[in-house]
């Protein structure tokens, strides 16, 4: 939106939960706040080829949605900087016959790993035919897939199999985090999600940059411009916050262990 006032200066728009990098190019009154699809992807290529130690990389990816499309492609980015490229990539529609689409892929190579950059129910779907067919593979879910107790009953075997990216956890240990749960549990009744984390953290940024600044939007963009670099990153439930270029990555990976969901 636009400040009515005559100078027309844009007002600041935090996106929460958006992960399009083409939000970079929306300008600099847009601040992103969720790592976008090469922050994601870069996070994910380290984890697979540092933490699980594995080079054969099989891709699902939605080709018809910006998310999928958007990872599938930071991630095969991040990959090639470190000389690896996927064994197979292979587009899916949300109604795709999955299983199918499974063994089709596992006729042109056999993963040690199966990366998801979907959601839930597609996630499902290629978790469970994976498990049925390669159960040694891994299977890396992004952050659009919420691994809770829910997931874990709908994947049912391949549970164990699964590394899921998010952007908070409620039972990571920091005081800041614990503070936050506390707080929205006794308020709410309800177990906070990253989602609530995120917009949380977005509103009290906000808030935070009008107490220092005031409220005009000029005055808003550029402390929020400045977090990170002129500033020290804001202090949120979801780790540092900061909107320069090279900010740290805010960015959790939790599985399954004994049919719950546990924070590495």
């Amino acid at each position: 939106g636009y400040s009515p006032s005559a100078s027309r200066v844009p007002r600041s728009l935090i996106a929460a939960t958006a992960t399009s990098s083409r939000l970079r190019a929306a300008g600099r009154w847009v601040f992103q706040l969720a790592p976008d699809d090469q922050e994601e992807g870069a996070f994910m290529a380290r984890f697979i080829l540092d933490r699980l130690m594995a080079q054969r990389i099989t891709i699902f990816y939605l080709v018809a949605d910006e998310y999928g499309i958007g990872l599938r492609a930071g991630l095969v980015e991040a990959l090639r900087t470190r000389g690896v490229a996927p064994v197979d990539e292979v587009g899916i529609f949300a109604r795709s016959p999955f299983d199918q689409r499974v063994r089709e892929s596992l006729r042109r190579a056999v993963p040690d790993v199966v990366v998801v950059a979907a959601r839930s129910p597609e996630a499902i779907a290629i978790a469970r035919s994976v498990r049925d067919h390669v159960p040694h593979a891994m299977v890396l879910v992004g952050d659009a897939v919420v691994v809770d107790e829910n997931f874990v009953k709908a994947v049912g075997t391949a549970a164990p199999s699964v590394h899921g990216v998010t952007w908070w956890y409620p039972d990571l240990a920091d005081t800041v985090s614990r503070s936050f749960v506390q707080r929205f549990e006794r308020n709410t009744g309800t177990r906070p999600t990253a989602r609530d984390a995120m917009i949380y953290d977005a509103i009290m940024v906000a808030a935070q940059a009008v107490h220092e600044v005031g409220p005009g939007p000029a005055a808003v963009r550029g402390y929020l411009g400045e977090l990170g670099s002129r500033l020290p990153p804001y202090r949120g439930v979801t780790g540092p916050i900061s909107f320069a270029r090279n900010r740290p990555v805010n960015l959790v990976i939790v599985h399954v262990s004994h049919g719950t969901v546990v924070a590495e």
